[in-house]
């Protein structure tokens, strides 16, 4: 004799739900930043993999949300570029190649962030990234607080 039609029925959505939630859920570690301004902001990321430099953007994080901007660590360093909705952005002292929409740019392995031409060569800009140093961390919380104040804050 077959369960009763609810029960079979519950169930299914209990699996769906579960399966959301699993899918969801960021994985075992991650880059993630938090907005706490009141304005709405944009994030392009730069790191180092195998193949070399990689920078990607944009990332929309509405007025005190939050994003997830990879799944998993890939690199210590990271180097953020921040932007607000009115233009004011977080000083930086390196140096990478964005573009105007969504991007992303591999730069290769010889990629020197000294050389103020590179971008423009290459049909992109130039644009100011801060460090931000993982100390090698599974997890990581990048908190952007008002733009003018010291960026790179981690809590």
């Amino acid at each position: 004799m077959g369960s009763p039609l609810w029960r079979r029925t519950s169930l299914g959505w209990l699996a769906a739900l579960g399966l959301w939630l699993t899918v969801s859920s960021p994985a075992h570690a991650y880059f993630r930043v938090i907005n706490d301004t009141p304005n709405v902001i944009q994030i392009a990321i730069g790191y180092v993999t195998s193949q070399g430099w990689v920078t990607e953007g944009w990332f929309r994080i509405p007025a005190r949300g939050d994003q997830y901007l990879t799944n998993q660590l890939m690199a210590r360093y990271y180097y953020v570029h921040v932007i607000n909705e009115y233009g004011s952005e977080w000083p930086g002292d390196h140096y990478f190649c964005v573009d105007d929409k969504s991007f992303k740019i591999e730069h290769g392995p010889r990629y020197v962030d000294k050389d103020a031409d590179f971008c423009g060569r290459n049909g992109h800009r130039r644009a100011q990234f801060t460090e931000i140093d993982t100390g090698e961390q599974k997890f990581w919380n990048l908190r952007v607080e008002e733009i003018s104040e010291t960026a790179g804050k981690r809590r």
